[in-house]
């Protein structure tokens, strides 16, 4: 398998059309082939004008493996270096060193407001409530996830499902954070998300 994961990644890097590799890389993803998918989204590196979105997506791709946290940061950080006005690639890094417990007080500051600039996107708005929880503002941060017209709800639920839980059940939606935690399913967890549901929905509670 890994013969031809090499295979079609140097064919990916010898195309001339980054559209094709980029549906190559969607469909290796819903094939569950997430090794494929980020080699070829890194065949996408070498194209200028797709090197920010593809080095994004490997990021992106990196964080939903337990052991693929710290490079993941470590892409973003990255790209933060070259690109440092990319709100939403340190937003993605915000949440991530959040969740991980890796936070300076400058995060949260950048988190609440990059959410006030942007009080409609969701995405912004999530990482805000996270920051409020973790600075032990458990009421606030609810606030944030529960506004927008129920869009940051949708964006946690969907997206960042421990950092949904962790915020209703530290807001005092107990059920509901119940509800959020048991579609997780079995699926591993690191470090820092363990911490978050343990801190905000101890055994007993």
């Amino acid at each position: 398998m890994g013969d031809i994961r090499m295979q079609l990644i140097k064919a990916a890097e010898a195309k001339g059309d980054p559209a094709e590799v980029w549906e190559e890389a969607e469909e290796a993803e819903e094939r569950g082939d997430r090794q494929l998918a980020i080699g070829l989204c890194r065949a996408l590196v070498q194209v200028p004008e797709e090197e920010v979105l593809a080095k994004l997506e490997v990021a992106e791709m990196q964080t939903a493996e337990v052991d693929g946290r710290a490079g993941a940061m470590a892409a973003l950080e990255s790209l933060l270096s070259g690109w440092p006005r990319l709100d939403e690639v340190r937003n993605r890094l915000i949440r991530l060193k959040l969740v991980e417990g890796r936070n300076g007080p400058e995060d949260v500051a950048a988190a609440v407001e990059m959410a006030n600039v942007a009080k409609e996107y969701a995405p912004f708005q999530v990482t805000a409530a996270l920051a409020r929880l973790v600075s032990g503002q458990p009421k606030e941060a609810l606030e944030l996830l529960e506004g927008n017209g129920g869009r940051n709800l949708k964006e946690a639920e969907s997206g960042d499902p421990v950092v949904c839980a962790a915020v209703l059940a530290g807001g005092g939606r107990k059920e509901a954070a119940e509800k959020v935690r048991g579609t997780m399913g079995s699926r591993p967890l690191t470090s820092g998300e363990k911490a978050l549901l343990v801190r905000w929905m101890p055994a007993g509670s």
